[in-house]
């Protein structure tokens, strides 16, 4: 008898906390970021216009892959192609680009001193599914040096963390 109780305990522990994932998933539509210069005043704003569309892509799609590694329980999608699950609330992540530099692994070990640095920085937005701002800011990564002059890749992880955990601020999605 003891066991049918903590059998029907654990069941009903196990269905409410599936309940509670269910109503707290969040489906994060992340649209490719865009120069949006058309101004050009500074050579940050020359630098965010001249993005190679590679990159764009690369960003897109770890950013779609970070969402369900920072937020458990949601889900990432790529823009208009990609479909969120019915019963997760959406939201869409947008960005503009505000400074871009590629950077250069041999420059960053062999020279240093700031040399070869790697850079993004966007302005983002998430936007519930009626179209209100739930967030927006200029969210920054730099990568100046590590082990043998860093990693290009790891700069872009770390600019997806970046930018995955200020959803999850803007959601308000739990930790």
């Amino acid at each position: 008898m003891p066991y049918l109780k903590f059998a029907a305990i654990s069941f009903a522990t196990l269905l409410l906390a599936t309940k509670a994932a269910a109503q707290s998933a969040v489906c994060v539509k992340v649209e490719a970021f865009t120069s949006g210069t058309t101004d050009i005043k500074t050579k940050a704003d020359k630098r965010a216009a001249q993005v190679p569309d590679e990159v764009v892509k690369k960003i897109q799609d770890n950013l779609v892959l970070q969402v369900p590694l920072s937020m458990p329980g949601s889900t990432g999608v790529a823009g208009a192609s990609g479909k969120c699950p019915a019963k997760a609330r959406m939201v869409v992540l947008s960005g503009v680009f505000v400074d871009y530099k590629e950077g250069n692994r041999a420059m960053r070990y062999w020279v240093g001193m700031g040399a070869g640095k790697q850079k993004f920085s966007v302005n983002a937005k998430v936007v519930d599914a009626t179209g209100a701002t739930l967030g927006e800011e200029v969210i920054t990564d730099r990568k100046i040096g590590g082990l043998v002059g860093g990693s290009d890749a790891k700069g872009l992880e770390d600019f997806s963390e970046k930018v995955i955990a200020f959803v999850k601020t803007s959601t308000g999605a739990k930790k």
